[in-house]
């Protein structure tokens, strides 16, 4: 039957067809999804662990985790008596003692922030310039470390200039209670205290930095 236009009616058969058309795309996916569902159910592949990352040996150094009176003798300070001489060298040397403690656990806290400086040096320029070439890496990460160990030879120079300043005050104290028991016994057999001197025990650990960096990121 024709219609006004003049165009033929599509049948239902024809449109049966078109609608089947239409779907087989949509049969193929559900058959992927289905390959999809089976290949799931597979056991994953193992993940192959990455080599631990190999540090120098200095990063790695085996620093002290006790407390400085805990590996050194330590004596507390008592109040003497001035007629005693006995008693009053032994608290001298008690207090002698107790300073070289103090000076000896600053000494270990600036080699220990110099060591985590260098290693915190290694890791952020070994992450921050992982596609940089081996040379631009290395030169940065010594120019960084560099600039960071004079900050700690400042801190260190201060460190020692104190230390020097409380052996004099301390050395001046004890001549001043020896010379004073000395009068009142009307004895010289009463020595003066010694002179302490201030020296850092640990000078190559900035050499030891810049080797480090260097070691590492050259690998």
């Amino acid at each position: 039957m024709m219609s006004r236009s003049g165009a033929v009616p599509m049948t239902p058969p024809a449109r049966t067809k078109l609608l089947l058309k239409r779907k087989a795309p949509s049969s193929s996916l559900y058959d992927n999804e289905e390959k999809d569902n089976g290949s799931k159910e597979e056991e994953p592949p193992t993940a192959i662990p990455r080599p631990p990352i190999k540090h120098p040996s200095i990063l790695l150094q085996e620093l002290p985790k006790t407390a400085i009176s805990h590996r050194f003798p330590h004596k507390t300070t008592t109040t003497h008596t001035i007629g005693n001489s006995s008693t009053l060298q032994s608290t001298h040397e008690t207090q002698r003692l107790n300073l070289i403690l103090q000076h000896r656990a600053q000494h270990e806290y600036i080699r220990k922030k110099v060591l985590t400086c260098t290693n915190q040096v290694v890791v952020m320029y070994r992450k921050s310039m992982k596609n940089a070439s081996r040379v631009d890496r290395m030169k940065s990460a010594c120019n960084y470390l560099e600039e960071e160990l004079l900050i700690h030879m400042d801190m260190l120079n201060d460190t020692l200039q104190r230390q020097s300043m409380e052996i004099s005050a301390l050395s001046g104290k004890q001549t001043l209670e020896c010379c004073a028991l000395a009068r009142e016994s009307k004895t010289c057999a009463l020595s003066l205290p010694f002179r302490m001197q201030v020296l850092f025990p640990f000078p190559e650990v900035f050499d030891q930095a810049r080797n480090a960096v260097v070691q590492h990121l050259s690998e």
